[in-house]
């Protein structure tokens, strides 16, 4: 069994993994399983009202979780996607892709990796992933996984693209703002 397949298991089980990204190292599971949720809450040490971000595996599961995307919306995604940029949208289902996705109850944060090995994992498990950076609150995001500092349980070896984090937008209301400035910077974002 390959170390994607060996993911997938551990994925079904509730576990949480760890994975190289386009970005910096990441943890997720299976975003329909809170308990998994909740676990990566407990072994990050996380603040409960941050959120975590959801990877899909291409654009066309949008439908699923946002109620509506703007030509903005479109613009970034056409522009950015798969790549490093996160956008948090108005969500479809309120109580659906809520709580520990959002620090709202009518939003969800949304990100296409580009990085090869975790969107393979996407393309062939049944969930999104509910995912943040592999490290404790108030530390260094990984750059790869000998740099972890929390044990998730499946890790995935590997070095990341630029070790930055990604960019977050909020396009959920009429206006646009950059949330975080990460490796897509503020001039990049310019339309």
């Amino acid at each position: 069994m390959d170390i994607i397949d060996r993911a997938i298991l551990v994925l079904k089980q509730g576990g949480i993994i760890g994975f190289p990204t386009d970005t910096v190292y990441g943890i997720g599971c299976d975003a329909s399983k809170k308990q998994s949720i909740s676990k990566i809450y407990e072994l990050k040490n996380r603040t409960p009202s941050k959120p975590l971000i959801l990877f899909i595996k291409d654009k066309t599961e949008l439908n699923k979780y946002v109620e509506e995307i703007s030509d903005v919306g479109e613009r970034l995604i056409d522009k950015f996607w798969p790549g490093a940029l996160t956008i948090i949208f108005k969500s479809k289902f309120n109580r659906v892709v809520a709580g520990p996705l959002t620090c709202r109850m009518d939003t969800v944060a949304i990100r296409i990796p580009n990085y090869e090995p975790i969107l393979t994992i996407l393309r062939n498990y049944a969930a999104p992933l509910a995912t943040t950076s592999a490290n404790l609150e108030e530390t260094a995001a990984p750059k790869s996984d000998l740099e972890l500092n929390i044990t998730p349980d499946l890790v995935i070896p590997g070095k990341c693209g630029s070790g930055i984090e990604s960019t977050i937008v909020d396009i959920s209301e009429d206006k646009f703002a950059i949330l975080r400035e990460g490796e897509i910077k503020y001039q990049e974002l310019a339309y």
